[in-house]
């Protein structure tokens, strides 16, 4: 079941997600599929990665990420 996360909780709590290498989509932490593509293997939510979030929210604060 998905749900729906602010830009700020992320780029705030990095290393509750990861996401997916096959379509770039940021996942929960615990998901063991990606919930765009179905597939498996993820790279850790980075620093730069945060401070590109955070940027992004700057301009859309309301904006929501369904994962």
């Amino acid at each position: 079941m998905a749900r729906e996360h602010s830009i700020e909780r992320i780029a705030r709590n990095l290393q509750n997600y990861k996401y997916c290498r096959m379509c770039g989509r940021i996942n929960w932490h615990a998901n063991r599929q990606c919930h765009g593509c179905g597939n498996r293997n993820f790279n850790k939510m980075v620093d730069e990665c945060g401070r590109t979030l955070l940027l992004h929210w700057e301009k859309e604060p309301d904006l929501l990420l369904e994962l």
